[in-house]
C-alpha cells in the first residue's frame, strides 16, 4: 500500500552506526558491525536481529564475534551469516560465521585467506562465499577467493581476464555467475566482469551503452538482468 512504518527502537536495538552490514534470514534481518562514532572507540563488534512480525530486536552474541570493524561484507548461507574483512584497527583478513539459532559465532580459517582489505564485494553461490576486490590505504585488489563454510577452507580464484583492481564495485549473483561492475581504483570504472565458479573463468562485461564510470552505486539481479543505479564520480579527486 506504498506506506512506511517505523522499526522498534526498544530493547536491544543496535546503537546508531554506518558502514555496517545486514542480511535477511527469511524471518529476521541481522545487522552487525559498523562505525559508531568519530572518537575512540570508532568501531563495534555488536549487532542485532530484527523480527518484523513482532517488531522487536534480539542482540547478537559478542562472544567469539569478529573484531571491531566496518566496511566489511556479509552473506547469508541459509543457516548462517558470514562476516569477513573490513577496516578497524587494521585492514582485516579475519571473519566469523554466526548461527542465529544458537546465537553463536565460529571463527573462519585463515589458511589461504585473502590479504586484509575493506570496500570489497562478496556473494553467496549456494555452496560458497566468493570475495573479490577491495582496497587498503596503499593498494587496491583484483584478486578473489572462495570460502567453503562446510569445511572452513579457502581457495583462490582465477586472476586471468579479471576486472582491473578496484573497490566500491557492485556485485550480484545470477545463479551461475558473479557479476562485478563499476567501482574505483586507479580511476573510476564503467567496466566489469562475469565470474563462473564452475569453470573458474572471467568474461568481460560489454561496454556498449553501459552507464558512465562511478562508484558508491547499487545493483540488483532480477532473474534475467542486472540493474545498476546511482553512484558518484568525483572529477576533482577525493
Amino acid at each position: 500500500d506504498d506506506t512506511w512504518a517505523s522499526t522498534s527502537t526498544g530493547s536491544y536495538c543496535p546503537s546508531a552506526r554506518y558502514g555496517h552490514t545486514s542480511v535477511w534470514t527469511g524471518t529476521e534481518m541481522i545487522v552487525w558491525g559498523g562505525r559508531v562514532s568519530n572518537s575512540s572507540p570508532y568501531y563495534t563488534d555488536t549487532g542485532g536481529r530484527y523480527n518484523p512480525a513482532s517488531n522487536s530486536w534480539t542482540a547478537t552474541n559478542i562472544v567469539d564475534a569478529p573484531f571491531l570493524r566496518y566496511c566489511h561484507t556479509a552473506v547469508w548461507t541459509g543457516t548462517r551469516m558470514i562476516i569477513w574483512g573490513g577496516l578497524g584497527s587494521e585492514y582485516h583478513y579475519t571473519g566469523a560465521m554466526y548461527d542465529p539459532v544458537g546465537n553463536t559465532w565460529q571463527f573462519m580459517s585463515t589458511g589461504n585467506v585473502p590479504s586484509g582489505r575493506a570496500y570489497h564485494c562478496a556473494v553467496w553461490t549456494g555452496e560458497e562465499m566468493i570475495v573479490w576486490g577491495g582496497r587498503t590505504a596503499t593498494a587496491s585488489y583484483s584478486d578473489g577467493h572462495k570460502f567453503y563454510p562446510d569445511t572452513n577452507t579457502w581457495s583462490p580464484i582465477s586472476t586471468t581476464n579479471t576486472p582491473s583492481s578496484r573497490s566500491w564495485a557492485s556485485v550480484v549473483w545470477t545463479g551461475s555467475e558473479m557479476i562485478v561492475w563499476g567501482g574505483w581504483g586507479s580511476d573510476y570504472f564503467n567496466s566489469g566482469g562475469r565470474y563462473n565458479p564452475d569453470t573458474d573463468s572471467w568474461t568481460a562485461t560489454s561496454m556498449m551503452n553501459c552507464p558512465e564510470s562511478r562508484h558508491y552505486h547499487s545493483s540488483v539481479w532480477t532473474g534475467s538482468e542486472m540493474i545498476v543505479w546511482g553512484g558518484r564520480k568525483c572529477l576533482l579527486g577525493g
